[in-house]
């Protein structure tokens, strides 16, 4: 393998998060080789054994990506319950995250380099979502809405970036963003004084839900997991 930092070595596990891994760094609890790492600049090349916590890392041997329809209800947080790792048994991680509520489109996988290149704010990779929401919506607030609009994070307000809408009935929509805020759409759609009943997502680049049913999934080669980005 090419020279890889150890923070990058160890976010392609998919196991932590970088903010966890400069955390394990800073408290000593990583070893590469008998030697203590302290730095996330420290570069390793064929290492012969990690430990993380005492615990020795394996790196998995063959990359796995499956596509799962989401029901409402499952988490996609580690260590809460019922979870999204529940409706699978191969030893994967949720790439990026629906909130509860949602169902449709996710996709997992035990290759954190692929996890990367979708949610890296830099692909602009598009999610497309459909929306029904209490009360009807006007041509006004879909612009309104395809501007961005301020929604609160934490203490803080937020201009969402622009987005494309396409109005399916009065009360029905699809939605397609290129980033992703915690219960973004449901927030935009408050901003209106209007409210999310049921949000599903269909696509996450080129990728479809398909007629893949609720709370199944399906193994995706490499090839059908990577079409996500092409043109």
């Amino acid at each position: 393998m090419n020279k890889k930092r150890i923070l990058h070595y160890l976010m392609q596990t998919g196991q932590w998060k970088r903010s966890e891994i400069r955390k394990l760094l800073k408290e000593g609890k990583i070893t590469v080789d008998n030697i203590l790492v302290t730095s996330e600049h420290y570069f390793v090349k064929d290492p012969k054994k990690i430990l993380v916590e005492e615990k020795k890392l394996e790196l998995p041997k063959e990359k796995i990506y499956l596509a799962l329809n989401k029901p409402a209800g499952y988490s996609c947080q580690k260590g809460t319950s019922p979870n999204v790792l529940d409706l699978v048994s191969e030893k994967v991680f949720a790439i990026g995250r629906l909130d509860k509520d949602t169902e449709g489109l996710l996709l997992l996988s035990n290759d954190g380099d692929y996890a990367h290149s979708i949610l890296s704010p830099e692909k602009k990779t598009e999610k497309k979502y459909l929306a029904l929401l209490r009360n009807s919506i006007s041509k006004k607030e879909i612009q309104t809405l395809e501007q961005g609009v301020q929604i609160k994070l934490r203490n803080t307000y937020y201009l969402t970036k622009p987005c494309k809408i396409t109005q399916i009935s009065q009360n029905k929509i699809t939605i397609i963003l290129t980033e992703g805020k915690k219960r973004q759409i449901r927030k935009m759609i408050k901003s209106l004084g209007n409210k999310v009943l049921s949000l599903q997502r269909t696509h996450i680049g080129k990728l479809t839900l398909g007629n893949l049913p609720l709370g199944s999934y399906k193994t995706l080669s490499k090839q059908e997991a990577l079409s996500y980005s092409k043109k």
